[in-house]
């Protein structure tokens, strides 16, 4: 249904007993799903790819991935951009961009 970078929804029918939708996609630990808008566990399937595991009938899958370091670095790099940029800030209000030597008097 949607194949995005980062985002895959599929429809996936499953005949009795239970089974396994693998995604011959690249396993990685923040890849979440979801089963019928319900979360599910998505588990390595052949040392490779991911799975999730799906009831007979017919279902919705969402798989999503949600890199938690990758937003604890990006939300740290940019709180540190803002505190060296209001650094700078309060620096620049500290310089005298034109001083008259000394001794000399205003004209």
């Amino acid at each position: 249904m949607e194949d995005g970078t980062t985002s895959l929804e599929v429809r996936a029918s499953v005949p009795s007993p239970d089974g396994y939708l693998v995604v011959h996609d690249s396993w990685d630990p923040y890849w979440t799903a979801t089963v019928d808008g319900a979360p599910a566990q998505v588990v390595r399937a052949n040392g490779l790819f991911r799975a999730v595991h799906l009831t007979a009938g017919e279902h919705s899958v969402r798989f999503a991935y949600e890199p938690t370091p990758f937003h604890i670095g990006l939300g740290v790099s940019l709180g540190t951009c803002v505190l060296l940029l209001l650094l700078a800030a309060s620096r620049l209000g500290d310089l005298h961009l034109y001083t008259r030597p000394h001794g000399q008097e205003e004209v």
